[in-house]
């Protein structure tokens, strides 16, 4: 909460140096006061996850990171599907180096938020970005997925098998919803969501025992 007040107090400090709450603000004006006030909650977030390992700074990081990447989309005015999944992609090799560091301190909550924050994140950008036509865009998501779990099962991440999860089932459900609307696939295709819900939870299972919680 201390990181957040910060936050908006920054925000606030733009706003009024900016003539007050009563002035006419541009919409590319608010959006950089946006931009500035989140990347200082990344930076607050960052340093303070860095001293006291907690998950529920880990998840302020990610959210920070999240208002920050879509701040700068829109300051920077990217209409195109792959400059702003690129954009994504680097919030996520912020999260997933988090991710990595934390794992080779032995820090498990910080550690698995940062993961599937990481993951999930591009994943579920590509899926919105790609609109009705960007075809390879979804495929990218779908790929992302699988590699989410193939990095569960090397690096014994539950953070991971659940970016996965969610990935791989919003692929299957992208792709019926796109495809298969009025046809025996949308049937078909709910068949194999299911599957794949019932391979995350074997995944999960086989995972858990792996973790060593650090107190």
């Amino acid at each position: 909460m201390g990181i957040a007040a910060i936050a908006l107090f920054i925000g606030q400090l733009q706003a009024e140096l900016e003539g007050g709450p009563d002035a006419s603000i541009p919409p590319d004006t608010g959006y950089r006061i946006i931009l500035l006030a989140a990347l200082a909650s990344v930076i607050l977030a960052g340093v303070a996850l860095y001293r006291l390992r907690a998950g529920l700074l880990a998840a302020e990081l990610s959210v920070a990171l999240v208002v920050t990447g879509i701040s700068f989309v829109a300051w920077a005015h990217l209409q195109n599907a792959w400059p702003r999944e690129l954009v994504f992609v680097g919030v996520a090799i912020v999260l997933l180096a988090g991710a990595e560091y934390g794992r080779r301190s032995k820090t498990l909550w910080g550690t698995e938020i940062l993961g599937f924050f990481g993951l999930t994140i591009p994943i579920v950008v590509a899926f919105i970005v790609a609109g009705d036509g960007n075809l390879p865009l979804e495929l990218l998501a779908g790929l992302l997925a699988i590699g989410a779990f193939v990095a569960a099962v090397y690096r014994g991440s539950a953070g991971y098998a659940l970016a996965g999860g969610v990935g791989l089932f919003a692929f299957v459900l992208d792709i019926e919803f796109r495809y298969f609307r009025s046809s025996l696939g949308f049937a078909v295709s709910l068949v194999i969501a299911g599957l794949a819900l019932l391979g995350i939870a074997l995944l999960l299972t086989r995972l858990l025992p792996r973790f060593n919680l650090k107190r």
